[in-house]
């Protein structure tokens, strides 16, 4: 989802801020599974999980699912912070500011910092900590607006989530889009292969309350 999106979505109903808890599970095999059979297909593609750049890190459990906890605080619209914490209680944190970025990777004890004000020398090459409008592009908070012509979209249906009311649509892959299939707006650019997914999206402040991804007909992702 790009950042003017979301921004717009949240004007419109006069939220300026916004903190949301969830809990994060993937099946790490099914979703390798999935992203191998797209790379017989497509050289571009590669085994992704951007929900906080985490999904594909921590060793799970026999039965191939790991789970993660996650919250993003932002002030909208500048200021932003999304933890990912795994079972083993490693904690991995960014932080955007107006005046620069800091990563913290628990499990490996190191911080990284860049400052939007430091003069690059153009002699060194640095490594690109993200950006506020990468971090809402990786973290759903609401539905896309555009769907390539590869996917398939239902209708809204009622529902209730949370004690909140809800709008549900779900995408389903129709046929393969490989020149559209990387763009940010496109599902399929969140997990890699995967054919089905099925948002629940709140209906006053059309903030996503639950996101899922199948593959062979099978739930293998959630926040």
């Amino acid at each position: 989802m790009h950042l003017v999106t979301v921004l717009d979505r949240l004007t419109n109903v006069g939220v300026s801020s916004v903190h949301v808890t969830a809990t994060a599970r993937y099946n790490s095999s099914a979703l390798s599974r999935a992203a191998d059979m797209q790379i017989t297909y497509d050289p571009k593609a590669s085994v992704i999980s951007r929900a906080l750049d985490g999904g594909m890190r921590e060793p799970y459990s026999g039965d191939g699912w790991s789970t993660f906890s996650q919250s993003a605080w932002w002030d909208v619209p500048a200021r932003w912070r999304d933890d990912t914490v795994d079972s083993l209680g490693a904690r991995d944190s960014v932080i955007v500011t107006p005046e620069g970025t800091t990563v913290v990777l628990g499990a490996l004890n190191r911080r990284f910092v860049e400052r939007s004000s430091r003069p690059s020398d153009g002699k060194h090459a640095t490594m690109r900590l993200p950006t506020l409008a990468r971090r809402i592009e990786g973290f759903p908070l609401a539905l896309p607006t555009t769907f390539t012509r590869s996917w398939t979209v239902s209708g809204a249906t009622e529902g209730e989530l949370l004690g909140r009311r809800t709008d549900r649509v779900v995408a389903s892959r129709a046929s393969p889009d490989w020149d559209q299939l990387h763009d940010a707006e496109d599902p399929n650019s969140f997990w890699s292969g995967i054919d089905d997914y099925n948002w629940q999206i709140d209906v006053e402040t059309g903030l996503l309350l639950r996101f899922a991804g199948s593959f062979d007909s099978q739930e293998v992702a959630s926040i």
